[in-house]
């Protein structure tokens, strides 16, 4: 992703360009400030896609910033009669006929700001895959991607929400087309049409894009996305990561091999985890031991395929729409409906912000190509009984129909694993942290205040070393977590 930055302040092109500096390492292709009015915008570029890195944008009495990709920008432009040469230019253009409907229809990830007379209209992703946050300098609306543009210049830094836009001072959601449910019951047909609708997603993922990547776990999940690109093109390298023997490694040269990837491992020790763990906690920007941990194995596998491409898949969002936990099993229709949109809502501030934040670190951008629109639009429309079947509940069990015969049978009915757990990593920072801290140090500093307690010491240590890069308390509203603390 890119990184952008601003305040609603006309003289604030010197702290702009501050707050870019801490985000700089979203984008390596440079930065811009441009200034309206009574504002200041300014964007880290990263040029992934077809269109070099823009900048702010003014045109017609409004500025815009964004962090963000339009899939499908030519067929939107094209059906509109637009002789919009960029995505940006496009949503500009169309802002002002439409107003915030527009966002509704956009294919990809974004988080925007646009100054509109001497309104900041702030607007973020339904699902947000694009990180966005706000708070006020010196009472005035500022905004950036990630805490650390906001710690030292803003106070009250919040979490902007997905799905909304901010007008005239107000949130609301933004206004989204109703998606057709499919009418089809069939179990062998629904498979074949996920399949096709998966194959689209990839499709409008890999166009302009000279060469992908897939981060490659071995689970189910990337392997669908590895096969589907590799049938789209040759032009293909996966990238795992982890400990020597974990089985991720495994399962993952089982899969590059199948389909004739340019495949790389990325070999770690023990004292290399915790080398890096500093860095990964910092870009993270949380402390929650299990996003954590996923985050050292991603941080590692994000800077081996950054040395080869600049965008790469990945495959957050699969068990969020097919029920691949298993605490989903077992459960009712509507039981099972309200979990999935539950693990939907919460995807934002935690696998989606370890994959933004890992791919940013290294100046890369990542697609979970699992959440395109069309994909979960169909994915939420199908019944729960082609998502957990048979008497084992199969988990995920419509998305295994719809690759079958495409990847090794071993890796299709893999059962899931936590990513940091088949990388092999889990067991030993537990490890390290018991070690590390003494249960009389647990038992005073566990409480961080506001009610909130810490619930083991590998949180503990995180913690200490998260205070390090952030010493604020009012950030913790913002911070992504898999699961709430205790609070007494």
């Amino acid at each position: 992703m890119s990184g952008i930055a601003g305040i609603m302040n006309g003289n604030a092109t010197k702290a702009v360009t501050a707050m870019l500096e801490r985000i700089g390492h979203r984008g390596p292709d440079g930065q811009k400030v441009a200034g309206l009015g009574g504002a200041v915008f300014g964007a880290a570029g990263l040029a992934a896609g077809p269109f070099d890195f823009a900048g702010p944008l003014e045109r017609d009495g409004r500025l815009i910033v964004w962090d963000g990709e339009i899939h499908d920008f030519e067929a939107l432009r094209d059906g509109a009669g637009s002789q919009a040469a960029t995505d940006i230019e496009w949503i500009l253009e169309r802002y002002g006929e439409e107003g915030p409907a527009v966002l509704g229809r956009l294919n990809g990830p974004f988080a925007l700001a646009l100054l509109d007379g001497d309104d900041l209209v702030l607007a973020r992703d339904p699902l947000g895959q694009a990180p966005l946050y706000y708070g006020r300098v010196e009472g005035r609306l500022s905004f950036a991607s990630e805490i650390k543009a906001l710690q030292d210049v803003a106070e009250n830094v919040r979490l902007f929400p997905p799905g909304n836009v901010l007008r005239r001072g107000e949130l609301e959601p933004i206004p989204r087309p109703e998606a057709p449910s499919p009418t089809e019951q069939d179990s062998d047909k629904l498979s074949a049409e996920l399949l096709r609708v998966l194959e689209r997603a990839i499709e409008r993922r890999m166009a302009h894009v000279p060469r992908m990547g897939v981060w490659l776990s071995g689970g189910l999940d990337s392997s669908v996305l590895a096969a589907l690109a590799a049938a789209g093109s040759r032009s293909v390298s996966t990238f795992s990561a982890g400990l020597a023997g974990a089985p991720d490694l495994a399962f993952a040269r089982l899969v590059a091999s199948h389909l004739g990837t340019d495949h790389h491992e990325r070999l770690c020790t023990v004292e290399e985890m915790l080398e890096v763990l500093p860095r990964v906690i910092y870009h993270l920007e949380s402390f929650d031991a299990p996003l954590v941990r996923s985050s050292i194995a991603n941080y590692l596998v994000a800077g081996a395929a950054a040395a080869r491409v600049r965008t790469v898949f990945s495959g957050e969002g699969a068990d969020e729409l097919f029920a691949g936990y298993s605490f989903l099993k077992n459960r009712t229709e509507e039981g099972l409906r309200e979990g999935l949109a539950e693990a939907q809502a919460a995807l934002h501030n935690t696998a989606l912000q370890r994959v933004d934040r890992m791919a940013a670190a290294h100046g890369t951008r990542a697609r979970p190509a699992f959440l395109d629109p069309d994909v979960v639009a169909f994915a939420n429309a199908l019944p729960g009984a082609v998502k957990v079947r048979g008497p084992e509940q199969t988990e995920k069990w419509i998305l295994r129909q719809a690759i079958r015969g495409k990847l090794p049978e071993e890796v299709v009915e893999r059962p899931k694993e936590k990513f940091w757990s088949g990388s092999g990593i889990a067991e030993k920072l537990a490890e390290v942290a018991e070690r590390e801290i003494g249960d009389d140090e647990f038992a005073r500093e566990r409480e961080l205040g506001r009610e909130s307690v810490l619930r083991s010491k590998e949180d503990l240590y995180y913690f200490r070393i998260f205070r390090r890069w952030f010493p604020r308390v009012d950030v913790l509203e913002g911070m992504g977590q898999t699961r709430h603390r205790e609070s007494r």
